[in-house]
């Protein structure tokens, strides 16, 4: 049976702590070091995958822009992107990536970098 994910945005501070302690198990982070770096990453700029309702990982988009012959093109950067332990190899991290990816063309973003 395929599983199902829903992507979505921060909701409340909760949100935060769950992903937060997902990326601390992640990067290896001391205990809120990884909450505290999402606060100033900017709440907005947080996606979240959920599977049931639970986060299960999440990532962070940072509006960029790059110049190309003298115009700005509207870019975005990918950072911390994390997976629950229990949730990795379930799908879930394709689903993240592909539902970033289909927010980021429909706001018209043409590039995307790591």
């Amino acid at each position: 049976m395929k599983r199902e994910f829903e992507y979505s945005t921060v909701t409340n501070s909760e949100d935060i702590q769950k992903f937060g302690s997902i990326l601390e198990q992640c990067f290896l982070a001391p205990p809120d070091e990884e909450q505290d770096w999402l606060k100033r990453m900017g709440v907005e700029n947080i996606r979240l995958i959920r599977e049931e309702k639970e986060i299960v990982g999440g990532l962070v988009v940072i509006p960029m822009g790059q110049w190309w012959n003298g115009a700005t093109v509207p870019m975005t950067g990918i950072a911390g992107v994390g997976i629950a332990p229990e949730s990795r190899g379930s799908g879930a991290a394709l689903s993240l990536m592909q539902q970033t990816i289909k927010e980021l063309y429909k706001n018209g973003v043409a590039l995307s970098g790591r």
